[in-house]
Order: C-alpha cells, then structure tokens, then sequence
C-alpha cells in the first residue's frame, strides 16, 4: 500500500500472530510501546522515527522518547482517525518527515 501512495517500503518491526491480539486487547497491554522501545535501543548512531498509529498515545509518550533515546534526532508522531484512515494531509507530513 505504501507504494500506491508514493512512499518508499519500510521495516515491519513486529507482525502479531491473531491470538496475540485478541490477549493484548483482553489484557490492555500494548506490544507496540515494548516493541519500540527494543528498536531504540539498538541504535547506534543517530536516527529517526515516523510512528503512525490509529491507538491514542499522547505528545508526553514523545517526550518520555526523547528524553529516554539522546540519539533519537526526530520524531514524528500520527495518530489517523480509526474510521477514515491516512488523510492526504497526513501522508504529505510523512513524506516531508522522511525527505528531511
């Protein structure tokens, strides 16, 4: 999809299994927030993130990122309306994020 819309591929850091799923939503627990944070802390040089996520996270989880990652250099956070998907908007923001 994200070719269709003129982006280029990215890394897929964690593809749950749909039991997985159903246990995190009964459990309230986030794989995402973990899986990030294991990402981050591989790096060794400075790098970037684009985080588009349709589940609510707050501008402090962003700063608790900064904060907590010195060599993240940017971040950008989306958080698309889970009934009408990316905006045209949202997309030009991600493509002007990864083109810096």
């Amino acid at each position: 999809m994200l070719d269709q819309v003129g982006l280029p591929p990215l890394p897929v850091l964690y593809s749950p299994e749909p039991g997985e799923i159903f246990f995190w939503n009964r459990s309230r627990l986030s794989w995402k927030k973990p899986m990030l944070a294991e990402l981050l802390e591989q790096h060794r040089s400075p790098f970037r993130v684009a985080w588009l996520d349709d589940d609510s996270f707050s501008v402090v989880y962003g700063e608790e990122l900064r904060a907590a990652y010195p060599l993240l250099e940017d971040l950008l956070l989306i958080q698309p309306d889970c009934y009408e998907g990316l905006t045209d908007g949202e997309i030009r923001r991600v493509d002007q994020f990864l083109a810096a």
